[in-house]
């Protein structure tokens, strides 16, 4: 007997070597059991990269190759085949007409229905509409222990089928998330693509199915054939605590487990629809839940974001754009990292938030908002301009796509403080995934987050994940006083819904602003609309967070002057009565030196309100100047305007 087995591993090592000359078991296995999984290839005819894609470095049969190889399978029986579920995504879905199988000698076969499948085990069956002239089917066996010499006949990094041997079965260990089952860890070599195929004896017989690789150790994971039993149903697939989760301020949370199930075969791709679809409907369902807790519970209504507005600078939950020089966009706020980009066609700001990219792309001398805004190829091609975006990597090469073209779909959305947004998405199809551009206008410039998603999921449900999620996100509108007339117009379907009380017009040579209860009048620009800027912020606010608030507005009559004209107001709670009593005291305001070495001035307008009273002032370089246009502004407290209130 130990002869026989010495002989056995003598011609197993020739055999993994080079030749398949040697009458055992494992080649037939490997020329008419073990096949690939494939996919349809579908090329991005619009996209562009960075460079030319090297193709020298492609290997010949990837880049020749109409189909996208992605995994492996074998035979269980004449009729069906196995492989991994994971191997088998409904992610694949937009991007294949269907899924396929090639045998070693080139033939291809398209799948047809799908008779077992379970995530939770990893493990698929299935049949096919046509099937090869001969088929030897590899049978199983439930006998095995550690230190069995295995092998693993696959199609190793997407070449197609080969042949590794020389490992044995490690260890036998439960499987990392409930251990309801022990899996079969080995060490022979596996390699991406090796997914789904059988994990074999020395007499050719499967003891698992290859569902994974430890990287970094010379360790692979089969699960076995032997647990197969504790399958509840013949197709499930189960997602334990899907949904969403908050933990900036407060824990919030909106998950279940989603658990979709069969126990009648189907089409292979109905399936995938099906997961596609219950995937997508959890989702929706689970966002509502979120969004009712988020408004009740949210970091809106909690103390920290209270304590926040009352003092918007030093804020962290929050996030405020605020103006600067000629830049129109710097951060306010502890959170989020500038990059502005001065190579780049337009003027583009990157701050990034929560790892998150928004983008603010400026329009160009006399171009439209509503041209730029309505121009998805444009945003998106200004975004990619940036760099480093949308990596593709191309063996040892990473590129960069410069452009996807048009999208392939755009919706609106409209988030929780009234702000409407268009979405843009593009598939992209030699990445296989989805990427979406969700942007907004400001009077001077559009307001980009972009984002990658898997494809599987609806634009529905990705406009749902965002709408809570930009929520807590409040930007500053700044702008020439051309720009404002251009935003508050007609044209501008997007403008915010808390605008409704944003009013600006000019008069016996003043500038008259209004944002809901605040109001300044001041002497204009010489040069309005060119060398002008007003910059409005709005946040929930903290008597009722709910309602978006003019949280202050500011007048620029001359960028070179660098003169600032501001009101604002200011929360009760959160100032000191010290601070209040020295407005008080001084309700005409004077002007005075800052520890800046800046001079400002400050005006009491009104403090009846029981929580609010509201201040002007003026900030600037020069005393002379300050002083001469401070006596000819004019403050004042407009009634309140109604502002939809987002409960």
């Amino acid at each position: 007997m130990l002869k026989k087995v010495l002989m056995f591993i003598s011609s197993m090592q020739l055999f993994c070597a080079a030749s398949l000359s040697f009458g055992n078991p494992i080649k037939k296995t490997f020329q008419y059991s073990v096949v690939e999984v494939l996919i349809d290839r579908y090329k991005d005819e619009k996209a562009e990269l960075n460079r030319p894609i090297p193709l020298q470095k492609i290997p010949f049969k990837q880049r020749t190759d109409k189909y996208i190889s992605i995994g492996t399978a074998w035979f269980i029986n004449e009729k069906e085949l196995f492989s991994a579920a994971h191997v088998f995504q409904a992610n694949f879905v937009p991007f294949t007409q269907n899924f396929y199988v090639r045998n070693i000698f080139g033939e291809v076969f398209p799948v047809d229905a799908v008779t077992l499948y379970s995530n939770r085990f990893d493990i698929v069956s299935f049949t096919l509409k046509t099937y090869p002239r001969k088929v030897v089917p590899i049978s199983v066996t439930k006998t095995y222990a550690i230190g069995d010499d295995v092998c693993v006949p696959g199609n190793a990094l997407g070449q197609g089928i080969s042949l590794r041997c020389g490992g044995q079965i490690s260890s036998l260990a439960p499987e990392p998330k409930n251990g309801e089952w022990k899996e079969i860890f080995f060490s022979t070599p596996v390699s991406p693509g090796n997914s789904g195929g059988p994990l074999i004896d020395s007499s050719g017989r499967a003891l698992g199915i290859v569902i994974r690789k430890i990287q970094g150790e010379d360790l692979n994971i089969a699960t076995p054939f032997n647990e197969l039993t504790k399958l509840k149903a013949r197709l499930e697939y189960v997602e334990k605590d899907l949904g969403f989760q908050n933990k900036v301020v407060q824990p919030l949370y909106a998950k279940s487990d989603l658990a979709i199930s069969s126990n009648q075969p189907m089409a292979m791709m109905d399936w995938m629809r099906l997961l596609v679809a219950g995937t997508n409907d959890h989702l929706m369902k689970m966002a509502r839940v979120y969004e009712s807790s988020w408004l009740k519970n949210g970091v809106l209504v909690s103390k920290a974001a209270r304590s926040y507005h009352r003092n918007p600078r030093k804020g962290s939950f929050f996030t405020q754009v605020k103006f600067v020089n000629q830049d129109l966009s710097l951060v306010d706020g502890d959170e989020g990292e500038l990059e502005k980009y001065r190579k780049t066609k337009r003027r583009i700001i990157l701050q990034k938030i929560a790892e998150k990219p928004l983008f603010f792309i400026g329009r160009n001398r006399g171009e439209r908002l509503d041209a730029l805004l309505n121009n998805p190829k444009e945003l998106m091609d200004s975004v990619l301009s940036t760099g480093r975006v949308l990596p593709r990597k191309i063996v040892d090469e990473e590129l960069f796509y410069t452009s996807l073209g048009q999208p392939s779909l755009t919706s609106l959305v409209s988030d929780l403080q009234g702000r409407n947004w268009l979405m843009h998405s593009w598939r992209i199809n030699e990445l296989e995934t989805t990427g979406s551009l969700i942007c907004t206008p400001r009077p001077s410039d559009v307001a980009c987050f972009f984002h990658t998603h898997e494809s599987i999921l609806t634009a529905e449900t990705v406009a749902a994940m965002f709408r809570v999620d930009i929520s807590e996100l409040t930007l500053s509108y700044a702008g020439s006083s051309s720009d404002w007339a251009e935003f508050l117009g007609p044209n501008n379907r997007l403008r915010p819904n808390f605008m409704a009380g944003v009013s600006i017009s000019r008069a016996e040579g003043k500038i008259r602003i209004a944002a809901q209860e605040l109001a300044i009048a001041s002497p204009g620009s010489t040069m309005p609309g060119v060398n002008d800027s007003i910059v409005m912020t709005f946040s929930p606010d903290p008597i009722n967070p709910l309602r978006p608030s003019a949280y202050a507005i500011s007048y620029i009559p001359n960028l070179a002057e660098r003169i600032i004209v501001s009101a604002m107001k200011v929360y009760k709670a959160g100032a000191t009565p010290a601070e209040m009593n020295a407005w008080a005291d001084k309700p005409n305001g004077g002007i005075f030196r800052t520890k800046a070495g800046k001079f400002m001035a400050a005006r009491l307008i009104d403090q009846k309100n029981p929580n609010v009273a509201f201040m002007g002032y003026m900030y600037g370089d020069e005393e002379k100047k300050l002083n001469r246009v401070w006596k000819s502004i004019e403050f004042r407290v407009n009634s309140p305007v109604a502002v939809l209130d987002r409960s």
